[in-house]
């Protein structure tokens, strides 16, 4: 909407949550014919520079990298990328590739975030720092 000129007040688009104070959300507008056009104007830049001006972090909620061109247009702009992988969801191949985007710099500043972890059905019952200093499963037991 705002990319579209459709609005001349940005807090008319930018909605706060009652129970969440000092989050505001920012919907993706209508759906347009060529979305990757919209997106790869120069106002979106300026438009999430003026949002970083006002908030301590702006979030952009993606799909994964590869499926639509929105994500490497917002990855550019971006100053930390996360990728949020739910367990046993994704063949773990895939998890080279995204770390070879993210040494390419396609994906600034790299983490993952793996959710929906079963730890009870891992057979492991310790989680803790491992022989090397790392944060990982312990294998001596």
């Amino acid at each position: 909407t705002i990319l579209l000129n459709k609005v001349s007040d940005l807090s008319s688009v930018i909605h706060s949550l009652p129970d969440h104070l000092g989050v505001d959300i920012l919907y993706g507008g209508p759906h347009v014919p060529n979305p990757v056009s919209l997106l790869s104007r120069p106002e979106i830049e300026q438009l999430i520079q003026s949002f970083k001006r006002s908030y301590d972090a702006v979030i952009i909620d993606a799909p994964p990298y590869g499926i639509l061109a929105d994500t490497a247009i917002f990855a550019k702009l971006a100053d930390i990328s996360l990728y949020v992988i739910r367990s046993n969801k994704i063949d773990k191949r895939y998890i080279a590739t995204i770390q070879q985007l993210a040494n390419e710099g396609k994906l600034p500043n790299m983490g993952f975030v793996i959710n929906a972890v079963d730890f009870k059905a891992s057979g492991h019952h310790y989680y803790g720092y491992g022989y090397h200093y790392n944060y990982g499963y312990n294998t001596n037991s």
